[in-house]
């Protein structure tokens, strides 16, 4: 019986992750393609750090569901307060990364109003409660 508990809960954990998925969206209406690229290289510093910002919160977060999961089907609890505070951790070391590394001006060359609209970027990869 030990066996079939496993079975069904790993059932289970493969429906829950397409449930919990929600889209991304960015800081609105996408620049003609003709505006992107040969940005200054500080611009493009600040858009490396963006991207890699994102990936870096986006691998923590399913980092963080898997290592759930597993103790899920390991027969162990898994405390969901426990993951959200490392995905909330995560998210900010982010934030705190964009803000320290990136300048308004150079946002501003990526096409963002400010660098606080690239840094709403990054709260917009997570779906909402998290």
């Amino acid at each position: 019986m030990h066996r079939w508990h496993r079975v069904g809960s790993l059932g289970v954990l493969t429906l829950l992750p397409t449930q919990m998925v929600s889209a991304a969206y960015g800081h609105g209406l996408a620049l003609p393609f003709a505006f992107w690229g040969d940005f200054a290289l500080d611009a493009a510093g600040c858009q490396r750090l963006l991207g890699a910002a994102a990936a870096q919160c986006a691998l923590a977060a399913i980092k963080a569901q898997n290592d759930c999961y597993l103790s899920l089907i390991n027969g162990a609890p898994c405390e969901i307060t426990a993951v959200s505070d490392l995905i909330q951790r995560a998210h900010l070391t982010q934030l705190d990364l964009i803000d320290r590394l990136c300048t308004s001006p150079e946002a501003q060359a990526l096409g963002f109003l400010l660098k606080f609209e690239a840094q709403t970027d990054l709260d917009n990869l997570l779906p909402h409660g998290r």
